[in-house]
């Protein structure tokens, strides 16, 4: 049996035995089951969320002040808040865990928190709603409404406690997470920001708006897509557990937002090695689903670095160079993770689809160029075909990088551009090297090099800018050309 059979089988069983009921939560107000949260195909059954004191949901609150842990839960009194360490005058962030995860399991939350306090003096609460996350993915899959609801009754607490203003604060939820956070912006007035790092997609994809994190749920909502394979063509396969849909104001695809550099196989089982096996099971499993984790962690702890990325109709255009400015305005590149904040001015009610490249490993950030490659005349009878790599010192020492990683053929008269990344921002350009590796063996071939045009794609810059920060770079003239396997200085023309 197909699984859209499946499913829709399922569904009518589900349906003809269980109704749609309205249930109610104390303060949290009701939620009713069905109605936009059924879908035959999508969402198969009607579940209705646990009892508020079987979720737990609890608290950590972090503050400089403060960095041991204090607790507030679920049904805390104000009085109880109104004597923990938060302070209003600062930003806050929330961070929540997705399916199966714990405060003690998932790591990255407390990795998250040091990296937050390291970087300036906040609240920062990590969200502990395992009493509700499974097992059993379609039961969490429902208690996430909870969830969502608990955290906007803290925020209203805070609120009446310190007169804290909502839209200073950031929920950042992952897999799972990335609901709750939707859920608790649906119910606080004027949140700040919502980051969903790659917001699960089993039941949500294709859903409305008011089941699924969206757009709506705060002023600024950005999304982070790693795993975004289709999940039914993946059953049985821990792949495809994020969402494709764009349903934030900014949406970014690292990588096309599928595969991720470094979650090949024998990587996966790596880090079993190297980060020990809580860490390294969850590489093991879900690579990809976590990469938006390790890539809004490095956009914070590395703010050196501008994990810049570009509006284009698709990753295969985007891969060719085709999308390489930031607009008139500014708007049409965005940096993504902590610092995406930058791009809401540009915000609009529609989808902003956003494309760029990061490293297979810590740190992800990886330095963007816009390389162009100019031919002049045939200098052999052959076209030149080979590999270009480019050279420069930094901090004493060599960095290379290729130009076109794949083998191809360099034409007379031809220009060239490709996108390409460096280990290292590329700062000292009096040292900048060229070499053309040939793969013909019957005959020679050089390479007949006019100029090279390298642009930094390393901050939002407007489009009118673009020319002003690119570099333009000639070799030694040589009537012969460039021959394979030799290396020339390039200085600027």
């Amino acid at each position: 049996m197909s699984a859209p059979v499946f499913l829709t089988a399922l569904a009518v069983t589900l349906v003809g035995c269980v109704k749609a009921e309205l249930k109610c939560y104390d303060e949290l107000g009701c939620l009713e089951t069905g109605g936009a949260f059924f879908d035959e195909i999508r969402r198969p059954f009607i579940l209705t969320p646990h009892d508020r004191d079987m979720i737990k949901v609890q608290y950590l609150l972090y503050t400089r002040d403060r960095p041991e842990a204090t607790m507030l839960c679920w049904n805390s009194s104000l009085e109880t808040v109104r004597d923990s360490p938060f302070n209003a005058s600062r930003p806050t962030k929330f961070i929540v865990h997705g399916y199966l995860d714990t405060v003690y399991f998932g790591e990255w939350m407390t990795e998250m928190k040091n990296a937050y306090l390291k970087n300036a003096d906040m609240n920062v609460f990590i969200v502990d709603w395992s009493g509700g996350n499974g097992p059993g993915y379609e039961t969490a899959v429902v208690n996430p409404r909870i969830a969502g609801a608990e955290i906007a009754f803290l925020v209203r607490k805070l609120e009446e406690a310190f007169g804290a203003n909502a839209s200073t604060m950031h929920i950042i939820g992952h897999s799972l997470g990335a609901h709750v956070a939707g859920y608790a912006g649906l119910n606080i007035t004027r949140l700040g920001r919502i980051t969903a790092l790659d917001p699960a997609e089993p039941f949500f994809e294709g859903m409305p708006p008011e089941v699924r994190v969206d757009r709506s749920d705060a002023d600024f909502v950005d999304v982070i897509h790693t795993d975004s394979h289709p999940y039914l063509s993946k059953l049985g396969i821990s792949e495809g557990m994020g969402m494709e849909e764009a349903v934030g104001h900014v949406d970014f695809y690292p990588n096309g937002g599928q595969i991720m550099p470094g979650c090949d196989l024998p990587n996966r089982w790596r880090s079993m090695i190297k980060e020990g096996f809580i860490k390294g099971l969850r590489e093991i499993l879900s690579c990809h689903h976590q990469r938006a984790v390790h890539y809004m962690l490095d956009s914070i702890e590395n703010q050196n670095c501008v994990p810049l990325s570009f509006e284009c109709p698709s990753y295969e255009a985007f891969n060719k160079g085709q999308c390489r400015d930031c607009g008139e305005d500014g708007s049409a590149c965005a940096p993504m993770g902590e610092q995406a904040d930058i791009w809401r001015p540009h915000k609009q009610d529609r989808e902003r689809r956003m494309y760029g490249v990061t490293n297979a490993h810590k740190p992800f950030c990886a330095y963007q160029y816009l390389v162009t490659i100019r031919t002049g005349d045939q200098v052999k009878r052959a076209n030149a075909e080979g590999i270009i790599s480019l050279t420069t010192k930094q901090g004493g020492k060599s960095v290379t990088f290729k130009v076109n990683k794949r083998l191809m053929e360099f034409r007379p008269n031809s220009t060239y551009t490709f996108l390409t990344t460096s280990p290292a921002i590329i700062s000292d350009y009096t040292k900048l090297t060229l070499r053309f590796k040939s793969t013909l063996i019957f005959t020679t071939a050089n390479l007949p090099l006019l100029d090279v045009q390298i642009q930094p794609l390393t901050a939002n810059v407007p489009k009118s800018m673009a020319k002003a920060v690119t570099r333009r770079f000639c070799p030694p003239w040589d009537p012969q050309g460039i021959s394979s396997f030799a290396t020339v200085t390039l200085k600027k023309c």
